[in-house]
């Protein structure tokens, strides 16, 4: 039973280190896309 609640907590931890990396990722390419195209597009104009 403690084995079973020990291999629980440590795929949650896992997940949320997933979920917090993968927010992370979204952000930044958010942001690095969005400076790029306003670069580009300042250029163009």
């Amino acid at each position: 039973m403690v084995y079973n609640w020990h291999c629980l907590v440590t795929i949650l931890i896992n997940a949320l280190l997933w979920v917090t990396l993968v927010i992370v990722i979204v952000f930044l390419l958010y942001h690095i896309l969005g400076i790029y195209f306003m670069m580009k597009y300042q250029k163009e104009m």
